[in-house]
């Protein structure tokens, strides 16, 4: 069972990537709304989750996972490695958490349904980071949205 859920992570994380490679760097200060994350925090915080349940299984501690502290000042290239990292780190997680029959510490229920919460999460933030554009008068073309919404390889600006 393990095989599938790591391809759904790692098609996850080729999103987010997808994403990241049509932003300006200056798009990251963008909003949706008064009040919220800019474009650059809502990737902090999918990274500061990862590194969360990383730390909830214990495997939090690799140099190459550090706290992205100011995502507008890194850029969408930078970004994309902390991503990487982390995602790259959840592959042990799963392999972990396989091992301890499915059990995550803070999580209901099993890897099955923590997969899917994740993917989930982030997908809610890709929305958010797509509408932030949209309203700052720069949206996605018609393919990039597309190929987001259908899993398919790399957008265009």
């Amino acid at each position: 069972m393990l095989d599938p859920l790591l391809h759904l992570w790692h098609h996850n994380q080729q999103l987010n990537r997808q994403l990241l490679s049509v932003l300006e760097p200056e798009w990251l200060g963008y909003r949706y709304a008064p009040r919220v994350r800019t474009i650059g925090q809502v990737w902090g915080h999918i990274h500061q989750v990862r590194l969360m349940w990383l730390g909830a299984v214990g495997l939090d501690q690799s140099p190459e996972l550090e706290r992205i502290r100011s995502s507008a000042q890194l850029g969408p290239v930078k970004i994309a490695e902390h991503l990487d990292h982390s995602a790259n780190a959840f592959e042990g997680m799963f392999r972990e958490v396989e091992q301890r029959q499915g059990k995550i510490p803070g999580f209901p229920s099993g890897l099955l349904d923590f997969v899917g919460y994740l993917i989930a999460h982030e997908s809610h933030h890709r929305g958010q980071i797509i509408a932030a554009l949209r309203i700052n008068k720069h949206p996605l073309t018609s393919d990039a949205i597309h190929a987001l919404w259908n899993w398919q390889p790399t957008p265009t600006k």
